[in-house]
């Protein structure tokens, strides 16, 4: 994967600073395949805003499947370090012609937030701890003002009438997803270690930006 910036022509990182302001910078993330692909993938890019997370943390985070399944024999496909990020708003395939005009919306919405301090909660799952397909951890600390921003976010996505996923916005850091061929009884080992506390290791940050990111699919796992 390639970055690079493109000053005023593609992605966002939003910086927040203590005085409510955002000092905006321009960063885009591309691979050569997007780069010298077909037409249509020339003139669209699959995008997503995403709160990123320190290295440290995502490290520690990627590690957690030693405590979860040490023996390896869930059937879990575990995210990588490097992917592992909060999704604010999934925009999907986006007109690269869009860019400009969503990096200036992003960075209004950013406009008046501040440095936010969160931690990392429990893990769950989606749909359920009993049913689960998606094995996540959750956020603590300021989430009432990472909510706000993700709100502000979707306001200006709408008034720009950018389409993306709308729904409810569940704060949370997506680790393992289960394999769809998973049989029923390894389905339900994972839910008894739901069932289970795991040891989550006190992890706290202070996010002070947000990234527009761009991802390919041409291979497994996607790349950022």
């Amino acid at each position: 994967m390639e970055q690079f910036c493109w000053n005023g022509v593609t992605g966002t990182t939003a910086t927040f600073n203590d005085t409510g302001a955002s000092d905006m910078g321009l960063g885009w993330s591309l691979d050569d395949e997007v780069q010298s692909g077909d037409a249509d993938s020339v003139q669209t890019q699959r995008c997503f805003v995403a709160l990123p997370l320190p290295h440290g943390i995502r490290k520690t985070l990627a590690e957690l499947h030693r405590v979860f399944d040490p023996s390896w024999t869930m059937p879990i496909r575990w995210v990588d370090e490097s992917r592992i990020h909060v999704t604010l708003a999934f925009l999907g395939d986006v007109p690269r012609a869009w860019i400009p005009k969503i990096s200036d919306g992003l960075s209004q919405a950013c406009a008046q937030t501040p440095p936010m301090s969160l931690s990392v909660g429990a893990l769950g799952a989606f749909p359920s701890t009993h049913r689960p397909r998606v094995i996540w951890g959750g956020l603590e600390g300021e989430v009432d003002v990472l909510a706000h921003l993700q709100r502000d976010i979707a306001r200006e996505l709408r008034t720009m009438e950018v389409p993306f996923d709308d729904r409810h916005f569940a704060p949370h850091l997506t680790l393992g997803r289960l394999r769809h061929d998973a049989p029923r009884n390894l389905v339900g080992q994972v839910a008894e270690r739901l069932a289970r506390p795991v040891d989550v290791p006190d992890l706290r940050f202070v996010a002070d930006h947000v990234e527009f990111v761009a991802s390919h699919l041409g291979e497994a796992p996607p790349r950022y």
